[in-house]
């Protein structure tokens, strides 16, 4: 009798870890921000790059990307380079992440997740994943931005 109890018992237990994991094996596939390859290279000489020569500086960068790139001089020597699709519904055509007034907080035009321009972390939902971070490094005062 205890033999049968303990195979109940053991039998609840794997049905109810099943029921537990089940859920994340069914997690959307399409809230990934799509693979695109970026190679791109930015002269800081130029003026419309002028903003990236201050700390904190920003700039928006068209034609890389998903939906193009936010472009950040994080602290003088370093920079980051962030895709402007929100990790809460990339699908979505008519959203696309902005820099708002205060120069460190962007904004996703559709679901209002806000995010950190310095390191790409979400500030406030509904999005669960920080922005898309591209790879960046510095050289001859040309800034290659590329994963």
């Amino acid at each position: 009798m205890k033999k049968f109890k303990n195979r109940i018992i053991l039998g609840y237990s794997l049905l109810l870890g099943l029921i537990i994991l089940l859920p994340a094996s069914c997690k959307k596939t399409d809230d990934v921000i799509p693979f695109v390859t970026v190679n791109e290279y930015l002269n800081l000489s130029l003026p419309s790059y002028l903003p990236l020569t201050i700390v904190n500086g920003w700039v928006y960068y068209q034609g890389a990307g998903n939906k193009g790139l936010i472009v950040v001089n994080v602290d003088g020597v370093n920079f980051a380079a962030y895709d402007r699709t929100c990790t809460f519904d990339p699908a979505e055509n008519s959203s696309i992440v902005q820099v708002i007034t205060n120069n460190v907080i962007a904004i996703d035009s559709i679901c209002g997740s806000k995010f950190s321009i310095l390191d790409g972390s979400i500030i406030n939902g509904p999005a669960v994943q920080s922005l898309k971070r591209y790879q960046t490094s510095v050289s001859n005062n040309v800034l290659h931005i590329y994963n």
